[in-house]
């Protein structure tokens, strides 16, 4: 689950006034929506599963505003949320080609 206070679509600059969550999935990181054309100056890149995650799910995703926020794990053994990562980047909103990225948490 992503929580945060930003945009609640692509286009909007008006930030919520309310919390949001979205629940995510995780995605492989050899996915496609794991990575990112060339937007020169910036070469295409593949994220660093060492350091990063990606995450998505049709027509969800955390936006604009967002970043800094938590990305948290339900673990059913110890019926305890974890915080996994943080709120990154991504391109656009919710766009079908592409995951959020999520910068990941030490356990």
């Amino acid at each position: 689950i992503a929580i945060g206070w930003g945009v609640l679509w692509e286009s909007s600059d008006v930030i919520s006034n309310t919390l949001q969550q979205v629940t995510l999935q995780a995605i492989d990181k050899d996915d496609s929506k794991c990575r990112f054309p060339a937007n020169p100056p910036i070469p295409a890149q593949n994220n660093d599963p060492q350091t990063q995650m990606c995450a998505s799910a049709p027509s969800k995703d955390s936006c604009q505003g967002d970043s800094g926020g938590p990305l948290l794990m339900f673990h059913p053994d110890t019926k305890v949320w974890e915080l996994v990562g943080i709120t990154s980047f991504g391109i656009g909103c919710a766009r079908p080609s592409y995951s959020g990225v999520y910068t990941r948490v030490a356990a």
